[in-house]
């Protein structure tokens, strides 16, 4: 896939995704002005084949990434082999998909926070398979590669992080954005980008696991997913219906399995059987 960029003036580089500005720290120590760093919001629209297809808020950061992740993730394609090209110039993302049957839906957002179930979820019907599985340690140990990771969260607490670990425990990919549904298409992109195998990959991330969030990871082909914080009653139904293991509150050495815990094992054998109560 070729990716090309025009007039694009944030690159990967961190400059440019925050910026500086006056403030006045409160404490235990007194009062006090600071200059304090925050993120940079930006509005990217994303188009296929010309046509726009969502226009939202982010971070304008890996945005060819951000298209293939987002794309693959809200089942617009099902591969990224599915898409030919992505140029970017400045706010403005066009990905090629010469065998898409028609202009997709166009939506309209322009919130960082829900890039919304534009295709519904009639489409995720099949369980993803089982056979994957993974050691509790392995699994705390890339809970605790947030916090590694979350660089930009570190210098302005603006944003979310989302970390993609492979069998072996290896970082294949890692995204932060302002928004959680972003920084899992971003994540998502560059690895599929890499010929990662999802099927036996995490996805740890941060903020809540919703019905939207669950069927990203579902269309991306990903049987685990952690998060820090809380999932959703209706996330957790389709994680049940879809066969995904979802972890919660998953801030070491402490964890909270709540659908298909086969998948997550101690010392070889199903974490299950050795629970109590």
């Amino acid at each position: 896939m070729h990716t090309g960029t025009g007039k694009s003036t944030v690159t990967g580089d961190p400059a440019g995704l925050t910026r500086g500005v006056d403030a006045i720290i409160a404490d235990e120590t007194g009062v006090r002005r600071e200059r304090a760093e925050v993120s940079v919001e930006s509005t990217v629209e994303l188009r296929v084949n010309g046509t726009p297809l969502v226009r939202l808020a982010l971070t304008r950061d890996r945005l060819e990434a951000f298209a293939c992740g987002f794309l693959v993730c809200e089942g617009v394609v099902t591969s990224v082999d599915a898409i030919e090209s992505v140029a970017v110039d400045g706010g403005v993302v066009d990905a090629r998909v010469p065998d898409l049957a028609g202009p997709p839906p166009g939506i309209e957002l322009r919130t960082s926070g829900c890039p919304g179930l534009a295709f519904g979820l009639g489409a995720c019907r099949e369980p993803l398979p089982n056979g994957y599985g993974v050691e509790l340690d392995g699994l705390m140990r890339a809970a605790g590669l947030i916090n590694e990771l979350a660089r930009l969260w570190r210098r302005t607490g603006g944003t979310h992080c989302a970390v993609i670990v492979g069998p072996d425990g290896e970082v294949i990919a890692s995204a932060e954005d302002m928004g959680r549904h972003t920084s899992v298409d971003k994540a998502v992109g560059t690895a599929l980008l890499r010929g990662a195998d999802l099927s036996i990959a995490i996805l740890v991330c941060t903020g809540r696991l919703p019905s939207g969030m669950v069927a990203k990871v579902y269309r991306a082909g990903i049987s685990i997913v952690v998060s820090n914080t809380a999932p959703v009653l209706a996330g957790l139904e389709l994680a049940e219906r879809l066969n995904i293991t979802v972890v919660g509150f998953a801030r070491p050495p402490r964890l909270t399995v709540y659908t298909h815990p086969e998948r997550v094992l101690r010392d070889g054998s199903a974490l299950a059987a050795a629970a109590t109560g």
